[in-house]
């Protein structure tokens, strides 16, 4: 999936000022101490291969989400279309029709998610003065949420951490951080707010495939959209983060000074500043810095994915038992990144020429006869296949 860190490190790109943040206990997760590949962190594996249509064909993937409030899995590949399959794989629908220059079209959608408050499929398009383009889960048009930006927004994600409150994270253009808020309000007219994030934390662009929130019923999560060891939780009515969580990945953590050292600070001039941007991504992809470019959390697990000199880790820690994991290719099991978290349900996928590489004889014994069988009808041409580890809890 080399394609998918060529792709995010082009678009993490964001700026502004210091981070208003509340320090109080911050636990530290060292992999100095983990069990090192030690497969019994894992219960079960799923697969589920997605179905394949002429009409429903998924090209490079750009996002991937498990929903949890509808049972079903989210795509949007780098055509930006929307695609959402059932929980068997099965074809739902796709938004192939409604992105256009039609009152009912998106322009450009470069980011999409379920709102399970109002029901639908949200599109955004940040072109226009910035637009959320809502349908139903048959992509039938429902409505459609104006930003009224003066100019065209500059953002690559977004997510929803409230009814109606939606957090953006712009394109970023030196190591300013900070996210674009947006609140509707009673009068659904759209407020925005710009919050700080912890920028001493700041290490680089580096970064995955993943959503800056997730939430639960109990927290907000904060995992931002570049690359920092910590994890955090947000008040939104304070409008603070709050670490709670630092990564220990040894003696190979990199700090943003180093980079500075090796390319230079940044300065007012943008064009300079990404030319430094893509020398720092291309330089740290081929390092021997530990880099978790991947990190989950909920209120039971923590996932992270790191990679060194291009070579793939896995940690994983139960928030229950305090059982550490750190997986490497050399274990029993071979684990592909995962991009999703629910439960104690990870969520990855891989091309179906890829799959040998991800699902073998190794894995059969986690596998029920139902997913064993499906290898037997996969395509190299198909559609990705979603494969789901199920986690011991115990």
């Amino acid at each position: 999936m080399k394609f998918l860190v060529v792709l995010f490190l082009s678009s993490l790109l964001i700026s502004c000022h210091n981070a208003n943040v509340e320090i109080e206990h911050v636990s530290v997760l060292s992999v100095k101490d983990a069990q090192k590949n030690d497969v019994t962190f894992l219960d079960s594996i799923k697969v589920v291969p997605l179905e394949t249509l002429d009409t429903a064909l998924i090209s490079t993937p750009n996002l991937f989400q498990y929903v949890p409030e509808i049972d079903k899995y989210l795509f949007m590949d780098n055509q930006q279309i929307v695609f959402v399959f059932d929980k068997n794989g099965d074809f739902l629908s796709s938004s192939i029709a409604c992105r256009g220059e039609g009152p009912k079209q998106y322009r450009v959608g470069v980011d999409a998610l379920y709102n399970p408050y109002e029901e639908v499929v949200e599109i955004l398009d940040p072109t226009r003065g910035g637009n959320i383009y809502q349908y139903n889960l048959n992509f039938d048009f429902v409505g459609c949420k104006k930003m009224n930006r003066e100019k065209d927004f500059v953002v690559h994600s977004f997510s929803l951490i409230s009814k109606d409150v939606y957090s953006f994270v712009p394109v970023r253009f030196d190591d300013n951080v900070y996210i674009e808020v947006l609140n509707y309000g009673k009068n659904n007219q759209p407020i925005f707010d710009s919050i700080p994030t912890p920028k001493d934390k700041y290490v680089s662009e580096v970064n995955m495939m993943q959503k800056d929130f997730i939430l639960t019923d109990s927290m907000k999560y904060y995992s931002p959209c570049y690359m920092d060891y910590h994890f955090y939780s947000f008040d939104l009515q304070k409008k603070t983060f709050n670490p709670i969580i630092k990564l220990d990945l040894g003696d190979d953590m990199l700090e943003a000074s180093d980079l500075n050292d090796m390319f230079g600070d940044f300065s007012k001039n943008r064009y300079s500043n990404m030319e430094i941007l893509q020398k720092r991504n291309e330089y740290l992809l081929s390092s021997n810095y530990m880099l978790p470019i991947i990190r989950l959390i909920n209120d039971k697990f923590v996932y992270v994915h790191c990679i060194k000199n291009r070579k793939p880790f896995h940690f994983i820690y139960n928030r229950i038992n305090g059982k550490k994991y750190w997986i490497t290719k050399d274990a029993d099991i071979v684990l592909n990144r995962c991009f999703s978290i629910q439960d104690n349900v990870l969520y990855t996928f891989v091309r179906a020429h890829e799959l040998g590489k991800y699902i073998n004889e190794s894995h059969f014994k986690y596998m029920s006869k139902s997913s064993r069988e499906y290898l037997e009808r996969v395509d190299e041409e198909d559609n990705p296949i979603i494969i789901e580890y199920h986690l011991n809890e115990e």
